[in-house]
């Protein structure tokens, strides 16, 4: 049970972003990165976004 709940806390502040390198998700991207949110960003193709962001941001 505690090692659920450690998984859950490192997770607590993690946004997962979908169509982060569309019109409206790039924006969204830009203020999430701008505020020092923790991202994880879902694309189609991974390589066109890594380019884009900073090494924090987990691209998948």
């Amino acid at each position: 049970m505690v090692e659920n709940q450690r998984n859950a806390d490192s997770t607590a502040d993690l946004v997962l972003l979908t169509g982060a390198t569309g019109y409206v998700g790039g924006r969204l991207l830009q203020a999430l990165e701008q505020r020092g949110q923790r991202l994880r960003c879902l694309a189609r193709r991974p390589e066109n976004l890594r380019a884009r962001v900073s090494a924090e941001i987990e691209v998948v």
